[in-house]
């Protein structure tokens, strides 16, 4: 009668293999939360820097005001670029800007710039293109840099001279 004793017979190859696989995902898994949380550190250091973090905590906004809209702008808040990633509106009141993605998923950085607030400073150029530097009243003042058709929607005080 043959042995009815179904047992698996032990492969010494099966253990080192498996405890191999457990390390490959653990490195893994450890390399994508440090790139992760690099990426964080350098995003959050970039928003916080003397700047837009400056000016938001001056004038919070609540809420979006209505008014002419540009969506997806480049523009500087002193010496930092934020490329093809401002939205900004120019309302009654003010110049509504926000970020979008990856700021967005720092936190709110909303901030309306009241129009008195803001003077024109000169014309420049960057990125091939003709910029407008507009000096933001502080105790320190910031220089906001604005592509021309944000600036000629300014009101006419403000307008860029030609």
């Amino acid at each position: 009668m043959a042995d009815q004793n179904h047992t698996k017979e032990y492969n010494m190859t099966d253990g080192p293999v498996f405890l191999t696989m457990i390390l490959i995902f653990l490195t893994i898994t450890v390399l994508l939360i440090l790139i992760l949380g690099i990426f964080y550190k350098v995003y959050t250091s970039l928003n916080t820097s003397r700047g837009l973090a400056a000016v938001s905590q001056r004038w919070p906004a609540e809420t979006i005001p209505s008014g002419k809209r540009f969506s997806r702008q480049s523009i500087a808040v002193g010496n930092l670029w934020y490329k093809n990633c401002a939205n900004l509106v120019v309302a009654n009141e003010g110049l509504y800007i926000s970020l979008g993605f990856p700021f967005s998923i720092i936190g709110s950085n909303s901030t309306c710039i009241l129009w008195k607030y803001l003077h024109y400073a000169k014309k420049g150029r960057a990125f091939w293109m003709n910029v407008y530097e507009y000096e933001i009243e502080m105790d320190d003042p910031i220089i906001l840099t604005v592509i021309k058709p944000v600036a000629t929607a300014f009101p006419e005080r403000l307008k860029p001279a030609e």
